[in-house]
């Protein structure tokens, strides 16, 4: 539930009718609203302003001036309205996006890799639009990027803008933010953590993974490893539901930096068979647990995913499916015989007419007929 201070300020404020409290995320009061001065719907987050914020909210105009219409980025939410709210919170309202988050579409299915593909380009481009403006988000994940149906597809818009960070004037870096450890970049573990602009890819890296080959655990048990059980027995316990909770947070969150200082965040999900290597090269790259060999910015990532070409797979209920390849639509079967699986086939159809004929190219190795599809056999 919102806290109540936090309700009597909004109405107090007399700017907003609150039509709905939003549960979605936890470290604000989120609310559907409507904006009574400027007549339309839009969305409230307030947050408490710790010595963690001090920095981001010393001058919230400066979203609403970023992110204005003019010279704002079509893949960043635009900031309508910021201020301080009481002595402790700030305010923001953004537009109110129809479609809801990316976490919400990638919950229970992957997007096919072209899909995932276009939104990872819109996002570079709305983290290109903030690193050009002296900001690092900080807190790129799948629960911060909201998706906008448009006749061209899924438009992502990056928002939630609590961890965000203005560099200082000639510096490149400013101190980490803990708020996700499960998207934390190596370089913003420890007591002199710090993020870049290349922090920010990383974060990218991690969405398009995860687009691609599903959402990461949400389970702290899945980021276990060794070390952490044996940290767990020197507390006294034999699971995490036998320790307090700051000692199971710390455990966890050590877990997931050892994860990350050996890529193996993403590995947790297990990859999709037709997982393009070229895709998958551009993703490790991004997610280098050393800063210095990632993209450089944001734009070379973009330039990267641009040059890149693969058949847009995504599953389907009889096998996968790949649209618009090479001038055919693409079918990929199980071949079964008595109830065993023997091998897969590909079939293909002249663009839309829906009905898929073999094309001879069998293999007992689904790795081999994907190959075969993306050579337009």
């Amino acid at each position: 539930m919102a806290d109540e201070e936090v309700c009597r300020l909004l109405n107090d404020a007399g700017k907003y009718r609150i039509e709905d409290e939003i549960f979605e995320g936890r470290n604000a009061d989120s609310f559907k609203a409507h904006h009574l001065h400027l007549g339309r719907d839009v969305f409230l987050k307030v947050y408490w302003v710790g010595d963690e914020l001090a920095d981001i909210f010393a001058e919230p105009q400066l979203l609403v001036t970023a992110t204005a219409n003019e010279g704002g980025s079509d893949y960043i939410v635009r900031v309508l309205d910021a201020e301080k709210l009481g002595g402790d919170y700030v305010l923001f309202a953004t537009e109110w996006i129809e479609g809801g988050s990316l976490s919400a579409n990638v919950a229970d299915k992957c997007l096919s890799q072209c899909q995932a593909v276009s939104i990872a380009k819109g996002v570079l481009q709305g983290v290109s639009f903030l690193h050009r403006n002296g900001f690092v988000h900080r807190d790129l994940k799948p629960g911060n990027i909201l998706v906008a149906s448009t006749a061209a597809g899924l438009q992502p818009k990056i928002c939630d803008f609590g961890s965000m960070a203005r560099l200082p004037e000639g510096g490149q870096r400013v101190r980490a933010s803990r708020n996700s450890a499960l998207y934390l970049p190596p370089e913003g573990n420890g007591d002199d953590g710090f993020y870049t602009v290349r922090s920010d890819v990383y974060q990218v890296g991690l969405l398009l993974g995860e687009m691609v080959n599903g959402q990461l655990p949400y389970d702290e048990n899945s980021y276990l490893d060794r070390e952490s059980r044996r940290e767990i027995r020197e507390c006294g316990g034999e699971c995490l539901d036998d320790l307090n909770g700051f000692d199971r947070s710390q455990i966890v969150s050590r877990s997931i930096a050892r994860k990350a200082q050996r890529r193996q965040v993403l590995s947790l999900v297990q990859e999709q068979p037709y997982y393009d290597v070229r895709l998958k090269r551009i993703v490790n790259r991004a997610t280098a647990p050393d800063p210095a060999l990632r993209y450089g910015t944001a734009l070379e990532m973009l330039t990267a995913l641009n040059n890149l070409s693969c058949p847009d797979w995504c599953t389907c209920e009889d096998g996968f499916l790949a649209l618009g390849w090479r001038g055919y639509d693409w079918k990929i079967v199980e071949i079964v015989r008595r109830g065993v699986v023997q091998g897969y086939s590909v079939k293909r159809s002249n663009l839309g007419a829906g009905s898929f004929r073999g094309r001879g190219v069998q293999s007992p190795r689904l790795a081999d007929v994907f190959q075969a599809v993306r050579d337009g056999v």
